[in-house]
């Protein structure tokens, strides 16, 4: 079962200059009742409404698995370059019947 979306109202919002609408879902999620408790509990603290503490998580989380994934992938740029036509000698090694077989004196 699909949840249904309403798209309740339009705001502008400006980004690099320019303005944007952008349209607000309303949506149902299943929380545990102890994290819905300790949400609830914080965004009282903060003066804030559910929905608004929820949003505010959500661009936080979102932001910081941002930055994350950029710089899980850094690791990627200080690996060696390849020269080419390396793939095709490792995939032509690999293809070869030697790379195939087990000699079984070399296991004994």
């Amino acid at each position: 079962m699909r949840p249904s979306r309403l798209v309740s109202t339009r705001q502008p919002l400006t980004f690099a200059g320019k303005a944007i609408n952008m349209a607000f879902m309303k949506t149902t999620l299943t929380l545990p009742d102890d994290v819905f408790r300790k949400a609830k509990a914080r965004a009282a603290l903060r003066g804030q409404t559910f929905g608004k503490f929820l949003e505010q998580s959500l661009h936080r989380t979102l932001s910081e698995n941002e930055g994350q994934a950029a710089a899980s992938n850094s690791w990627l740029l200080s690996l060696p370059r390849l020269p080419r036509g390396a793939a095709t000698d490792l995939q032509r090694a690999l293809d070869s019947e030697d790379f195939r077989t087990v000699d079984q004196a070399m296991w004994q």
